[in-house]
């Protein structure tokens, strides 16, 4: 019975001892793949907020023309309805010697 007693906390311990070294590395692997995705979607929110007001200030291209895009943003819009892939392209175009910046929604 001793020997058994002792075997049960024998393991007990190692159990205690593995899960010590191993649960806080888990942890921080699965913070910093958080903190990755998060600063991703930030940058992503913070782009397609600058397109809305770049093309509440300045239009949407027309489709005259050539066209030089500078910024283009591919993100998941969520609705409560859903979530939908949306795609905004900010671009530069010159008229006769002008550059004015559109947005292609």
């Amino acid at each position: 019975m001793r020997k058994f007693i002792l075997g049960v906390l024998v393991g007990l311990v190692i159990s205690a001892i593995f899960s010590a070294m191993c649960i806080p590395g888990l942890i921080i692997s699965e913070g910093h793949s958080k903190f990755v995705d998060g600063h991703k979607k930030g940058i992503a929110a913070g782009r397609f907020e600058a397109a809305e007001t770049l093309e509440k200030e300045f239009g949407h291209y027309d489709w005259k023309g050539p066209y030089t895009i500078l910024l283009s943003v591919t993100g998941q819009v969520s609705f409560l309805s859903g979530s939908v892939v949306k795609t905004s392209n900010v671009v530069s175009i010159e008229t006769n010697g002008v550059k004015t910046v559109r947005v292609i929604p």
